[in-house]
């Protein structure tokens, strides 16, 4: 074997070859093999070098179809196929789904010089340059079809006993056949540029061979394919005057010194040179060989020698076996083998009708508990059964994490108005008037308000004022009063607490009055402790009472009627049972509503999408390299509770057994802009750039890369602990209450200066507060970037690098996103 260490591709060491490449990207080899009576079926797997431990089937098994080529259409990524000689449909061209297996009998292929059929197919291959259709026909010769496929023909089912009524397909024949006697032409395929075509010929290892001839002869113009010592690869290189050249000597012996038996050549297929690393140099090609054998499937991976070969009578160079590997089967050989760009199908196979489902469902379990999926309750509780019901049955290893978590439920609007000596009813829920904090007390209060060192005018600049902060600030407050106290210094639950330990029947704080900071705001107290209700005002609320207060007593009603307790409520966590653990991939979304709404796209869209993304990955059967972590995330809307609790629990080296986390949080706005998490933020940890280059270099392949904005990692959704931690985040998001702009509008529809989504965080958020055709894009972008991080071992960068295309993204960043109202103080 020739030594790849000179040319620093490290794919040997020393003369040994390397157990295993690194794959680039997610693909898919689609496989058709024989039972050995003439019966086919369909098989897809991942690219290997790992290879499944079993086989994957693709439909049903074909009876008497003895198809025995495959090949994907390059530009329309179609699967084709042909039956052999032992079948009614003998030389006939099938269209295959790839999603069911099924088969359609499209036409049979004639010689367009004699009008006779051309009764054994073994071969098929798209030119990727002309995008025709190249075949072998036994009894005929190298032929090409040059005119449109037709798309409509006969459904088969399962067997291949009758002769439809199925046009003819004409085909030039290149290479006549020449003599009585046949040579066995097991598969061809050009290369990825379509400048050579490969060619294997095989001698069965079993004389006499399946023909019954100790050796078989084919003679073509200029060039005899006459052996007697097994299998050949040949090359009709363009480029090279066309000359038909040997590529390699004989591979028998390789191939049976590595696979401990000999092996015949059944099924070619042209691989991207950069489609595992270390990548092939521009002047090889790599190939895909399926191998004869009994009961098992045998692949290997070899990488040509240099093209043009040497004339004769130069010794021709081995082809490099990289990789081999095998599958027990019932089936006894490879008949044909096609190479696709299209990760396993997982895009098609995860669909938005499938998606809608759950979503229908999470609405549903909404509408019977008090309309809403809040943690806690008994509608989150239902959604984590449903949840868990879905991925147990798929197979997954599902743990159920418990944990304890502070809860915050108003029951009904507060209410704040002064009565004395003025009757002022102050707006609710209102930035112009006041929000009850969260986790404050339940209570119906009518006191004097009594101000607590606030500083009137405010200070010139942000937390300057420290009113309550201290425990001396109440050492005369009077007990039952309401508590007056200033926004500013410390926070909002050290000014609280020391207002209800003093004796204080409520507590208002107002905003501190600088430029900004003049609005009533939603504030969060933490911890579920307080037994007085506490609001949050505006600065005139505040300074209208505390003016008040200085010619005499202030009287003020206040009902605050709320759930604050600390309650427990679980996350589901779902893993695929293979896969490496060292190098495992978080997908997370959080499966809880806020209080006053379902909750469908804030975040039944991104619970459901990734749901349905785990669900077709165990249906396709696809056995991924890394381990695949889903995690459906409880309390995300008080807090980030269940995330911040999982990472918590994690030791160091658990959590360095994450390679990345992906966040999918509201994916279906329905007045959306594409958001992908800005991995670029300085604060991020290394290798969220390339979580975000990957992701945009889907949306580029797709066209829409220049209608892409960046959004913050400012810590409003699950992937703040995970990036806390220094784990590499990234992930998709549509949008909340932030405005759409003019240019996002440009691109992508919509209406501006309005919200992303105007029913965030109310009983809106329904099924009819979701834009289908946005979802379904972000559903495909999710099943592709999880596929292709569950099936590298790669590096981040790598990965980014070998899905890079002209990728680019608008450089406008939103500035406010998503504001769940108990995260952000």
């Amino acid at each position: 074997m020739k030594n790849y260490c000179h040319r620093q591709l490290s794919l040997w060491v020393c003369g040994v070859a390397m157990t295993s490449l690194q794959l680039t990207q997610a693909s898919t080899i689609y496989c058709v093999h024989d039972q050995g009576t003439n019966n086919s079926q369909f098989c897809f797997g991942t690219p290997l070098p790992t290879p499944p431990t079993d086989i994957l089937p693709l439909g049903p098994l074909h009876q008497q179809c003895d198809i025995e080529a495959l090949d994907i259409q390059p530009e329309t990524d179609d699967l084709f196929a042909a039956s052999g000689d032992d079948t009614p449909r003998k030389g006939h061209l099938y269209r295959v789904n790839k999603g069911n297996g099924a088969i359609i009998d499209i036409g049979r292929i004639i010689d367009g010089a004699t009008q006779l059929a051309i009764t054994e197919i073994d071969a098929l291959s798209f030119q990727p340059s002309t995008n025709k259709l190249w075949g072998w026909g036994q009894d005929t010769g190298l032929f090409v079809i040059d005119s449109p496929l037709p798309s409509e023909g006969e459904l088969i089912s399962a067997q291949c006993l009758s002769t439809p009524a199925v046009p003819a397909i004409a085909a030039e024949v290149v290479v006549r056949r020449q003599g009585v006697d046949a040579m066995e032409i097991e598969d061809i395929t050009w290369n990825q540029n379509g400048t050579v075509l490969y060619a294997t010929e095989n001698q069965h290892t079993d004389p006499p061979d399946s023909h019954g001839d100790p050796e078989n002869r084919w003679s073509l113009p200029d060039f005899d394919f006459d052996f007697d010592e097994g299998i050949r690869l040949w090359a009709y290189d363009t480029t090279d005057d066309g000359v038909l050249r040997e590529i390699c000597s004989d591979l028998t012996t390789e191939i049976a010194n590595q696979l401990g038996q000999a092996a015949e050549v059944e099924a070619l297929e042209s691989l991207p040179n950069d489609l595992f690393n270390p990548i092939i140099p521009d002047d090889q090609d790599l190939l895909l060989v399926g191998f004869h054998g009994p009961n098992q499937l045998l692949y290997a991976i070899i990488a040509t020698p240099p093209l043009p070969l040497p004339e004769s009578p130069v010794p021709l160079p081995p082809c490099e076996l990289l990789w081999n590997g095998e599958i027990p089967t019932q089936f006894n050989d490879i008949e044909g083998l096609a190479y696709s760009t299209q990760p396993l199908a997982l895009n098609e196979a995860v669909t938005l009708e499938g998606i809608m489902e759950h979503l229908r469902t999470l609405q549903y379990i909404a509408d019977v508990h008090d309309g809403n999926r809040v943690f806690g309750s008994l509608g989150y509780d239902e959604s984590t059964d449903y949840i868990i019901e879905q991925l147990t049955t798929a197979g997954y290893q599902v743990t159920i994490q418990p944990f304890e978590f502070p809860r915050f439920i108003e029951l009904n609007p507060p209410l704040l108005e002064q009565t004395a000596p003025n009757s002022t009813v102050y707006p609710p829920n209102d930035p112009a008037g006041f929000f009850t904090m969260s986790y404050s007390g339940s209570a119906e209060v009518t006191a004097v308000v009594e101000a607590v060192d606030v500083l009137i005018p405010p200070g010139a600049t942000p937390n300057t004022s420290t009113s309550g902060c201290e425990v001396e600030d109440f050492t005369h407050f009077t007990p039952g009063h309401i508590a007056l106290i200033q926004r500013g210094s410390c926070a909002f639950l050290t000014k609280a607490l020391n207002a209800q330990n003093a004796g204080a029947s409520g507590v208002i704080i107002f905003n501190e009055g600088q430029d900004g900071r003049q609005e009533a705001f939603l504030g969060t107290l933490q911890q579920p402790i307080f037994t007085i209700p506490v609001v949050g005002a505006h600065f005139n609320l505040g300074e209208e009472l505390y003016t008040l207060s200085l010619s005499g007593d202030v009287t003020v009603h206040m009902i605050v009627d709320a759930i604050s307790e600390m309650a427990m409520t679980s996350n589901i966590i779902a893993e695929t049972p293979t896969g490496n653990h060292k190098r495992t991939i978080m997908v997370g979304a959080h499966l809880d509503s806020v209080p006053t709404g379902p909750g469908i796209n804030d975040n039944g869209s991104g619970s459901a999408m990734i749901l349905e993304v785990a669900l077709q990955l165990a249906q396709l059967g696809i056995k991924p390299t890394n381990k695949v972590r889903f995690a459906f995330w409880s309390a995300e809307e008080f807090g980030l509770g269940g995330s911040t609790y999982y990472v918590a629990q994690l030791s160091p080296a658990e959590q360095k057994k994450i390679a990345l986390y992906l966040n999918f949080d509201m994916v279906a706005s329905p007045n959306y802009t594409r958001f992908i998490y800005d991995g670029d933020d300085p604060e991020a940890p290394e290798g969220s750039s390339n979580i975000k280059d990957l992701l945009l270099n889907y949306f580029t392949s797709q066209g829409v890369g220049d209608c892409v904005w960046l959004t913050p990692l400012d810590g409003r959704s699950d992937y703040l602990p995970f990036m806390n931690a220094g784990i590499p985040v990234g992930g998709l998001f549509t949008g909340a209450d932030g405005n759409k702009t003019i240019e996002q509008v440009a691109c992508s529809g919509g209406t501006v200066g309005i919200p992303y989504d105007q029913n965030y965080h109310t009983p809106n958020d329904n099924l009819s507060n979701l834009n289908e055709n946005i979802l379904d894009e972000m559903a495909d972008a999710t099943a592709q970037a999880v596929l292709t991080l569950a099936m590298t071992n790669l590096p981040l960068v790598d990965i980014a690098t070998s899905t890079a295309s002209v990728a680019q993204v608008s450089t406008v960043t939103s500035t406010k996103e998503y504001l769940g109202p108990f995260v952000k103080q």
